[in-house]
């Protein structure tokens, strides 16, 4: 498994953040419910299912 390491992955805004986190809002603020999640290492929105960080080029999840 090939791991992509960049930092570019897009955070949520605080808006959504609590929307996602009912009300809560926590490091990172990515998409729990598409999927993603806050990935301390890489420091990014990371996807299990594309095994890499959202918004990276050679990342080809769908964010929304």
């Amino acid at each position: 498994m090939k791991k992509i390491i960049l930092n570019l992955g897009k955070p949520l805004n605080k808006t959504e953040q609590k929307l996602v986190n009912g009300g809560k809002e926590i490091p990172g603020g990515c998409r729990t419910d598409k999927g993603y999640y806050w990935h301390p290492l890489e420091r990014c929105c990371w996807t299990d299912q594309y095994n890499c960080c959202y918004g990276t080029p050679e990342c080809p999840a769908p964010y929304l």
